[in-house]
C-alpha cells in the first residue's frame, strides 16, 4: 500500500509541470480568442461609426451641390441664356450685361454662339472660339441633347484644356429644330460660384453638432470625370474612409463633389467618436502572455532539472552515508562481540571507525554549509590568520582518509615560515575549502597518486593550491564544475561517489571571504585548483616570492 501511494505521489509530481504548461497554453489560446473578439468588435463598431460619418459627409455634399447648382443657375446660366433667347435671331453682345438685375457680369460670357446640328455653320459673337466647335464637340453636344428628358435644359461641356466651359441648350424655343445655342465662359467663373456657395454658411445643420460644426471640418473638392480637380476648398484631408461622393446631376458636365469629414468632427456627431485602434495594445498583451509562457516553460524546465539534480544529490548523499555507516557498524560490532584476535586488529578497527566518522563529519559539514549558502545565511568571522598551521592541521586530519584511498598527501610551502604572513579568513571556512579540494582530488584522481597541497606568496597575494595527477579538466568545463550539482559526464558514468556540491561550496566560501577560486592545468598533467587571498602586510625580506608559479590569466578567475 505504501509503495502504491508513493508511486501515485511520484506520478502526480511528474505530471504537475505538464498540467501547468497546459493551463498556460490554454490561457494563451483564450487570450488570442478574446483579442480576436475585441478586435472584431472594435472593427465592427468603427465601421458603423464611419458609415454614420459618411452619411453626414454625404449630407454636406448634397447641400454643397444644391447651393452650387442654384448659384450657377440663378445668377449665371439662366440670365445669360434668357438674354440669348430674347436677342434671337441675332446674338447678344458679350460686353452687354443682362437686363436682369441679378444677371451676369459682362465678363461672364466671352462668346455667344448658335448653330444647326449636326454640321451647320456656327454663328459667333465675341472672342474667336471657333476652335471649340470641332466635330468631336458637335457630336458630344448632339449626344447630350438626345439624352435630355426635359425641355429648356442646359449642359456644361469643358474644353480640352479645361480653361473654358461651353454652356449650351436646345429646345422648341430656339428657331428651327436641332438648333443649339449657348455661350463660352472661363472655368474660373464656375469655380468662383462654388466658392460663394461654400461661404453662404455651414453645410451641415447646427442641430447635428452645434454651431462649432462649421465648414473648417470639411475638405471639399469638385472634379471632372477624368479625375481632374477644378475646385478645392481651403482644407485638404487625406482620410478618405469618411468621404462622400455626390454628382452634380444631368447637364453639369458630369462633375462630382467629394466631401471628406475630418476625424475631429466625429465626437461632435456621434457619441464616443471614432474608436481608437486597440490592435497595438492587444498585440502587446499577447506578446506579454507569450513571454510569460516562455518564461514559465524555462522555469518549469529549470524546476525539472533542479528536481533531477536534487534527486541525484539525495541518492549520492545516501550512497556516501551508507558506506561509512556500514563500516562503522561492522567494526563496532566486531569490537563489541570481541571478535578481534590481536591488539593490532583492535587498533586497526578503531582507526577505521575514526576515519569513517571523519568522512561522515566532512560530508555532514558540507551539506550544512551548502544549506546555509542556499538560504544565504553564511555567517563568517574573518580574522587575521596564519594559513600554514591551519594547512598542517588539515593534512594531519586528512592523511588517514587519503591513505584509505591509496593516495599520498604532501604539503609544500618552500621557505614559507609560520608567522611570516597572515590573511583575513575564517579558520573554519578555510578548513572547509581545503578539505573539499583535497577530497575532490583524492576522489577523482587515480589510485597511488600524490596530491600536493601548496602554500605560495605572490607579492601581495597568497595562493593555496591543490594539485592532483588525474586526467585534468578541459577548458570548456572549467566553469561548469563550480556550479551546484554539476558533475562531469565521465564522473557521472563512473562508479565514483559524489554529491556535486563540494566545489560550489569552495567558490562560495572563497568569494564570501574576498578571495577567488579557479582551476588550471598542472605541469605534467592533472588539475591545479587555486584559491587566492589578499596578504596582510608586505613579504618579509629574504622570503622568496616563488616566481616559478605564474599568476593566472583573467579567464581563469
Amino acid at each position: 500500500m505504501r509503495r502504491s501511494k508513493s508511486g501515485r505521489k511520484h506520478r502526480l509530481q511528474e505530471s504537475r509541470p505538464a498540467f501547468l504548461f497546459g493551463l498556460l497554453l490554454l490561457s494563451l489560446v483564450l487570450t488570442v480568442i478574446l483579442a480576436y473578439q475585441a478586435v472584431d468588435a472594435a472593427r465592427s463598431y468603427r465601421a458603423t461609426a464611419e458609415s454614420v460619418l459618411r452619411d453626414y459627409a454625404a449630407l454636406a455634399a448634397r447641400e454643397f451641390v444644391r447651393r452650387t447648382a442654384n448659384q450657377l443657375d440663378y445668377y449665371q446660366f439662366r440670365p445669360a441664356l434668357n438674354l440669348l433667347r430674347r436677342a434671337a435671331p441675332e446674338l447678344p453682345d458679350p460686353d452687354r450685361p443682362a437686363d436682369d438685375p441679378g444677371g451676369p457680369q459682362p465678363s461672364l460670357a466671352r462668346t455667344y454662339f448658335r448653330f444647326q446640328l449636326p454640321d451647320g455653320p456656327v454663328q459667333l459673337h465675341g472672342e474667336d472660339q471657333a476652335h471649340f466647335f470641332t466635330s468631336l464637340v458637335r457630336r458630344e453636344m448632339q449626344r447630350q441633347v438626345a439624352q435630355w428628358t426635359a425641355r429648356g435644359r442646359y449642359c456644361l461641356l469643358f474644353s480640352p484644356d479645361g480653361d473654358s466651359v461651353v454652356i449650351f441648350r436646345s429646345g422648341p424655343s430656339v428657331q428651327g429644330a436641332g438648333v443649339v445655342e449657348g455661350f463660352v465662359t472661363a472655368t474660373e467663373q464656375i469655380v468662383q460660384q462654388m466658392r460663394l456657395a461654400l461661404q453662404r454658411g455651414p453645410l451641415m445643420p447646427p442641430t447635428l453638432g452645434g454651431e462649432s460644426l462649421d465648414n473648417s471640418l470639411l475638405s471639399i473638392s469638385v472634379r471632372r470625370p477624368s479625375g481632374e480637380r477644378i475646385f478645392q476648398g481651403e482644407q485638404v484631408y487625406g482620410y478618405t474612409r469618411i468621404s462622400a461622393y455626390e454628382p452634380f446631376g444631368e447637364g453639369m458636365g458630369e462633375l462630382e463633389a467629394v466631401v471628406t469629414l475630418h476625424p475631429d468632427a466625429a465626437p461632435r456627431l456621434i457619441i464616443g467618436g471614432l474608436p481608437s485602434s486597440r490592435v497595438p495594445l492587444l498585440l502587446a498583451l499577447m506578446l506579454l502572455n507569450m513571454g510569460l509562457l516562455a518564461a514559465a516553460l524555462v522555469q518549469l524546465r529549470r524546476e525539472r532539472e533542479l528536481a533531477r539534480r536534487q534527486s541525484d544529490f539525495i541518492a549520492a548523499v545516501s550512497h556516501e552515508l551508507r558506506t561509512p555507516l556500514a563500516q562503522i557498524q561492522m567494526f563496532s560490532e566486531t569490537l563489541l562481540l570481541g571478535r578481534v584476535r590481536t591488539g593490532e586488529e583492535e587498533t586497526r578497527s578503531l582507526e577505521i571507525i575514526s576515519q569513517e566518522a571523519q568522512r561522515l563529519t566532512h560530508l555532514v559539514e558540507n551539506i550544512i554549509q551548502f544549506s546555509r549558502s542556499v538560504r544565504r545565511r553564511i555567517k563568517l568571522r574573518p580574522r587575521p590568520t596564519d594559513p600554514l598551521p591551519v594547512l598542517r592541521e588539515i593534512v594531519e586530519r586528512f592523511a588517514p582518509l587519503a591513505s584509505s584511498s591509496k593516495a599520498r598527501l604532501r604539503l609544500v610551502h618552500g621557505e614559507f615560515q609560520e608567522g611570516r604572513c597572515r590573511i583575513s579568513v575564517d579558520s573554519d571556512a578555510l578548513r572547509r575549502i581545503v578539505l573539499n579540494l583535497l577530497d575532490n582530488a583524492v576522489k577523482y584522481g587515480p589510485p597511488g597518486q600524490t596530491v600536493t597541497l601548496s602554500l605560495l606568496r605572490l607579492e601581495d597575494r597568497i595562493h593555496i593550491r591543490v594539485t592532483d595527477q588525474g586526467e585534468g579538466i578541459a577548458s570548456a568545463d572549467r566553469e561548469r564544475i563550480w556550479k551546484r550539482f554539476e558533475r562531469l559526464p565521465r564522473h557521472r558514468n563512473a562508479a565514483v561517489a559524489g554529491t556535486g556540491i563540494g566545489l560550489s561550496v569552495v567558490r562560495e566560501l572563497a568569494e564570501a571571504l574576498g578571495g577567488k577560486a579557479w582551476v588550471e592545468s598542472a605541469d605534467g598533467g592533472g588539475a591545479n585548483f587555486v584559491v587566492e587571498f589578499a596578504a596582510l602586510g608586505k613579504a618579509p625580506e629574504g622570503e622568496p616570492a616563488l616566481e616559478t608559479w605564474a599568476s593566472p590569466s583573467p579567464d581563469h578567475h
